[in-house]
């Protein structure tokens, strides 16, 4: 998820983040819709959830961190348990910048290869 300041403050209706208790965000709606698509095909409904471009509650900005905070697995259960580290993540990140992918690429790209190379998996 996208945390830089170019998205807008979330308190701001117009921002990205932008959610009630009675509304989702579009990161929101976007991450309900693809992960519906996606999780019929995840045997054990762990997603990996990252975040870039927000600094953490220790001052630094990072371009690559778990969305469920400092410390927590990468993984989340479930799509609900995606949307919920999302809502936490809003209330310890600041926005910040610049937007930078590169590293959270990289990332998920290791991951990718290391899956692959146990060679677990049955079409």
């Amino acid at each position: 998820v996208d945390f830089t300041a170019s998205n807008g403050h979330p308190r701001n209706p117009s921002s990205l983040h932008y959610c009630t208790a009675m509304s989702m965000s579009p990161y929101e709606e976007a991450m309900l819709a693809v992960g519906n698509v996606l999780a019929p095909y995840d045997s054990d409904q762990m997603f990996p959830a990252f975040g870039f471009g927000a600094m953490l509650p220790n001052g630094v900005t990072s371009h690559c961190f778990s969305l469920a905070g400092p410390g927590r697995p990468v993984e989340v259960h479930g799509i609900a348990g995606l949307l919920q580290v999302y809502r936490e993540a809003l209330q310890f990140l600041n926005l910040s910048g610049p937007t930078n992918v590169s590293e959270i690429v990289r990332s998920v790209a290791t991951m990718a290869a290391a899956a692959a190379a146990q060679e677990t998996q049955k079409y």
